[in-house]
């Protein structure tokens, strides 16, 4: 199952690698026609920020399945192996549940903006798109954070790395 879980999340994470690259080559086109043609790019704003969107919350997830966020174990190196695993399973059960509360809360103003018509300023790209990958990523890593968690504290209760 987390395994399953881990494959989605990497296939989530291609996608916003995917969505960087397009955020760059938009940047670019902007610039050339910028220089060349003395006019922005038509829709250059809205797009790179819709695929920014993409790339920071669908990328999430997977850094949490693979342990791949900042930590500083400075004050945590002298302690017990189990007491160090049991101190990750918080730490990812912390994540897991500010990610909760950001989607979770993140539901009310998409749907007042969804309600309202809101659409982006130059290609009048509904908000529903910009609001849909920020709330998945976020409610997604939360289920990251979870399963690490209860990882992390069988690990601490077994007292051995699997």
């Amino acid at each position: 199952m987390v395994k399953t879980i881990d494959r989605f999340f990497a296939a989530l994470a291609v996608l916003a690698t995917m969505s960087l690259i397009v955020a760059i080559f938009m940047v670019a086109a902007d610039i050339v026609v910028r220089k060349t043609l003395s006019k922005s790019l038509v829709g250059a704003v809205d797009v790179t920020e819709l695929v920014l969107v993409i790339s920071a919350f669908l990328s999430i997830p997977l850094v949490f399945m693979r342990r791949g966020h900042v930590a500083v174990e400075i004050t945590t190196d002298a302690l017990p192996q189990r007491v160090r695993d049991a101190l990750d399973g918080v730490g990812a059960l912390l994540g897991a549940a500010l990610f909760a509360v950001i989607g979770w809360l993140s539901f009310q103003p998409a749907r007042m903006s969804i309600s309202a018509g809101d659409v982006s300023q130059d290609l009048a790209i509904p908000l529903l798109w910009y609001w849909a990958p920020m709330i998945a990523g976020c409610l997604l890593a939360a289920l990251a954070g979870f399963v690490m968690a209860i990882s992390q504290f069988a690990v601490a209760w077994r007292g051995s790395k699997t």
